[in-house]
């Protein structure tokens, strides 16, 4: 019925809906009745949706589809819109399996430099140190933020082949001063 009501409502009033929406869609995913959760999840797919309902839904439908929704993360992941890359980086934290990991960890030096952060964060929160080695290339990265993502991640994830490349960047005058205190950082944990 609200799926009904909300192609007649006004354009005005789509943002109330759509939340009813992705409310009903979470209620549903949470009681297990996967058809309701479904219906709404897709219904709230359109790009006319706002970017952050959408991504409530590329959540929940992640989270019941399981290991099936890696290739949608990764997609999520290498999205230019904030809230959907943010959304993938919750599903790399929170689907199960070993396959996000693998696949995120393949992906990670061709996403825009916010989303690796995202992803790194994502993947240092996990504490899967298989991806330490992905990780660790994102010390070297050109970014001074991402950098500093790649060495705090390092701190949970990194194992004796990471301290080497952290000592030279801690040491490094070339580096960029905040990329060095978080390397000094990462060695002092």
């Amino acid at each position: 019925a609200l799926l009904a009501a909300r192609e007649d409502a006004a354009q005005r009033l789509a943002l109330p809906f759509d939340r009813a929406i992705l409310a009903c869609a979470e209620s549903a995913r949470l009681a297990r009745d996967t058809e309701l959760a479904m219906t709404c999840y897709n219904a709230l797919a359109a790009s006319h949706v706002a970017g952050h309902v959408r991504a409530g839904a590329l959540y929940g439908q992640g989270m019941m589809t399981g290991t099936a929704a890696v290739p949608r993360a990764i997609e999520a992941l290498r999205s230019g819109e904030r809230e959907i890359a943010q959304a993938g980086a919750r599903l790399v934290l929170d689907l199960a399996g070993d396959g996000i990991v693998t696949q995120t960890c393949a992906v990670l030096p061709t996403l825009p430099a916010a989303n690796q952060i995202l992803a790194v964060d994502s993947l240092a929160a996990r504490g899967d140190r298989r991806a330490q080695d992905a990780v660790l290339a994102l010390v070297l990265a050109v970014d001074p933020d991402v950098q500093v993502a790649a060495l705090r991640a390092l701190a949970s994830l990194g194992g004796a082949k990471s301290v080497m490349p952290i000592v030279h960047l801690a040491s490094s005058e070339a580096a960029d001063k905040t990329v060095r205190d978080a390397a000094r950082r990462t060695l002092n944990r």
